[in-house]
């Protein structure tokens, strides 16, 4: 397996000799939520050219934010079928009629989906609210690979099923993106949260992710609480499994 970022906020590429998928895409133009006013973001650091990337078997959808869920970026990628949650199957085919859409297999049902040599499985914690945990599970045989890109506080349930396999690489969030509780609360729980999530897990090796101080206008970034802890930080928080990984080349995991 190689992973490799795709911008310095939330986009990754997963790719074995055969396979190769590309995980909430935003790579070019701006992120809005909702209207401009509200919240219009874009990268600090240029990401990778749409245009770059080929032979995909695959693109991923993890949240249903703009972030995450970037038409402008999705229409820029080859046209190969995109794998998301069951809530949001039908607004991605409804924004995107002539792609094929599926929906990911939840791990809690201990299923997967197949594409190529690689398996994937989708993480819910079904709060009835924002902000949403969700994470995505790519499984290479019996090496697992974990993406939280919001964090994950919940994780106790799954530990079982994810203790099964030999945990290669947790990618997720320690910054800190708290908004008031009407707007979603901690859409980003913070360092801290991260370090018990690696303390549960206790992957291999750990990548941090959504971690961009993007630029923006907008009433949510008027309003949101941020840290964004250093390099130095988590690596005292975490140990030597923490790799900072502020470029964009290719990262073997053999």
């Amino acid at each position: 397996m190689k992973v490799r970022r795709l911008n310095m906020d939330a986009s990754w590429q997963f790719s074995t000799d055969d396979t190769s998928i590309v995980v909430d895409p935003w790579l070019k133009g701006v992120e809005i939520d909702g209207f401009a006013w509200f919240n219009k973001q874009w990268h600090a650091t240029e990401p990778v050219a749409p245009e770059s990337l080929s032979n995909l078997n695959a693109l991923v959808v993890t949240q249903p934010y703009a972030d995450h869920f970037h038409a402008e970026t999705i229409n820029a990628l080859p046209d190969t079928p995109l794998f998301t949650y069951k809530r949001l199957v039908s607004s991605i085919q409804h924004k995107f009629p002539s792609r094929i859409v599926k929906e990911l297999a939840t791990i809690e049902d201990e299923s997967w989906t197949k594409i190529g040599d690689l398996e994937l499985a989708f993480i819910d914690v079904t709060l009835k609210k924002p902000p949403y945990y969700y994470g995505l599970a790519i499984k290479e045989g019996e090496r697992l690979y974990l993406l939280f890109p919001h964090g994950f506080k919940y994780v106790t349930p799954y530990l079982k099923i994810i203790q099964q396999y030999h945990l290669e690489l947790l990618i997720t969030s320690f910054s800190l993106f708290q908004l008031p509780f009407f707007l979603g609360g901690k859409v980003n729980p913070g360092p801290e949260s991260a370090y018990e999530l690696v303390r549960q897990l206790n992957p291999q090796r750990v990548y941090q992710t959504h971690d961009e101080k993007k630029h923006g206008t907008g009433l949510v970034l008027k309003l949101a609480k941020t840290y964004y802890p250093s390099p130095s930080e988590i690596q005292e928080g975490v140990g030597h499994r923490f790799v900072d990984l502020n470029h964009y080349q290719y990262q073997s995991m053999d």
